[in-house]
């Protein structure tokens, strides 16, 4: 099992640029780096959403519900995909990964930096809110 920091860069090495949410999966053979996603489950044998891995050093695959949208990706790029009733599954090159992966349901971390005046609007914002419900509750 590899920790957050070494699955960020293994991401790094093989040519992601954005910072992902990478998790372990220990469910397969050997375990493999998945990629945190909006949204995915499977009910009732059905799944729903996707499901991002690193197949290998030049390929991750994503397993999704939204089959037309993964052989329109196919078709227009040339990757190449398996399709399944419902479902497909897409190889993307690990190098042009960046393009595709957070419109499939990627997480991306998001690094905000707020300068003192937008520090302060949001403090007023919060604390006009917090008074609301205060006020509410009496």
């Amino acid at each position: 099992m590899l920790s957050k920091q070494e699955m960020s860069d293994k991401l790094l090495s093989i040519g992601l640029k954005r910072k992902y949410k990478p998790y372990w999966d220990g469910d397969s053979e050997h375990g493999s780096i998945c990629l945190e996603t909006r949204k995915f489950s499977i009910v009732d044998g059905e799944l729903s959403g996707s499901e991002i891995d690193v197949c290998d050093d030049n390929t991750i695959r994503v397993w999704t519900s939204k089959k037309p949208t993964a052989m329109a990706r196919a078709r227009e790029n040339g990757f190449k995909i398996k399709l399944f009733d419902g479902e497909a599954e897409l190889y993307i090159p690990a190098d042009r990964a960046d393009e595709f992966l957070h419109k499939l349901g990627a997480k991306v971390r998001m690094n905000r930096i707020f300068t003192p005046e937008q520090k302060a609007a949001l403090a007023a914002r919060l604390a006009s809110g917090r008074q609301k419900r205060l006020a509410t509750t009496q």
